[in-house]
């Protein structure tokens, strides 16, 4: 009642969003997310009226039938014990486990890649674009995903006049716009021959696991996998006749 209708002055009248909304009226997400929906819901049904009035009117309901305690047995208890010691143990030893990523520059009309840079899993996917983009990428578009963002990024398209057509995501308390939705669909079409390109790898390469130590290494591999890769596009382009 006054809380559902809190909740909907907020979302429409107030312009928040749901993780907002949650914050400040202490109330989980999906409560709030469950209210909303039903109010839009209500709008868009045959009487509009009676439907919103009873979306507000309308009591929450709870199962509150008996139910079944989780019970933690002994076996579950032995499990977590042996793996603790086994994560301890390999902690002792000094074994550890690191990450790196592929980061590649791909051409939207052949997908081959032109050019490829490893990082360290823990670096932000947008530092290495300053690497992949040079002078022959003058007035070209920067095709990306949410993830290459900052002011290291505008940068690099300012010194090389490129155009930005990364996908924007909406942050804490501000959505992007429905225009801003179409173009990322948009732009999503092209951005997605990227995707193309690792999924191949991931398919005809039977993943793209590394077993090597250290980043030389692991660069290494990397760079003979985007190798593999353009060898393989281009017989494909040979056999299908493609320009």
């Amino acid at each position: 009642m006054l809380e559902k209708q809190k909740i909907i002055q907020m979302y429409i009248a107030g312009g928040k969003s749901l993780r907002e909304i949650s914050r400040e009226l202490g109330a989980s997400r999906q409560a709030v997310t469950k209210i909303v929906k039903e109010y839009e819901s209500a709008l868009l049904s045959d009487n509009p009226d009676e439907a919103v009035d009873a979306v507000l009117t309308t009591r929450p309901q709870y199962h509150s039938g008996p139910r079944r305690c989780p019970v933690v047995t002994q076996e579950v208890r032995r499990i977590v014990s042996e793996c603790l010691k086994e994560n301890e143990r390999r902690r002792f030893g000094g074994e550890k486990h690191y990450g790196y990523k592929n980061h590649a520059k791909v051409d939207k009309g052949s997908k081959f890649i032109k050019k490829g840079v490893t990082i360290n899993a823990s670096v932000h996917d947008s530092k290495p674009v300053k690497e992949l983009v040079d002078e022959n990428d003058r007035g070209e578009d920067l095709l990306a995903d949410s993830a290459y963002i900052g002011k290291g990024v505008k940068r690099v398209m300012r010194k090389f006049g490129m155009k930005d057509k990364v996908i924007k995501r909406s942050t804490r308390g501000k959505k992007i716009s429905k225009w801003q939705e179409t173009i990322n669909r948009k732009n999503s079409k092209l951005r997605m021959r990227v995707e193309h390109v690792f999924g191949f790898m991931e398919e005809s390469f039977h993943g793209m696991y590394s077993r090597v130590v250290g980043f030389a290494r692991n660069a290494a591999f990397n760079t003979l996998t985007n190798l593999v890769y353009n060898l393989c596009r281009y017989e494909q382009v040979l056999r299908l006749g493609m320009n």
